[in-house]
């Protein structure tokens, strides 16, 4: 082999290793960056699930604060179930719960 054809023979295979090298730099810093973990304040959950359709809570045979889990399924019972209106809101202002779940 003469000397040029080695040259050119090193710079294909130089040119090659650069390109996967440059190639594989390039997909890494262009992914898409991870989601990162919900925090401890989650914004509450919909009162239905628009992916199925459907509510997340019932109305039952629940009608006090303790019964609940939350402050959304709270505001649920007393926006969509009837005679929960005077246990869950004492004092007759919107908002349910207000010791257990409810805080403002």
């Amino acid at each position: 082999m003469r000397i040029a054809e080695r040259v050119v023979a090193g710079a294909i295979a130089l040119g090659t290793l650069g390109g996967f090298a440059w190639f594989a730099w390039w997909q890494q810093s262009t992914d898409v960056p991870a989601v990162p973990a919900p925090s401890a304040l989650e914004v509450p959950r919909p009162a239905s699930s628009p992916a199925l359709g459907r509510p997340l809570y019932r109305c039952d045979a629940r009608t006090q604060c303790q019964q609940m889990k939350s402050c959304e399924e709270a505001m649920f019972f007393l926006q969509n179930c009837k005679g929960n209106k005077l246990e869950l809101d004492e004092d007759d202002d919107g908002i349910p719960c207000e010791i257990q779940w409810c805080q403002r």
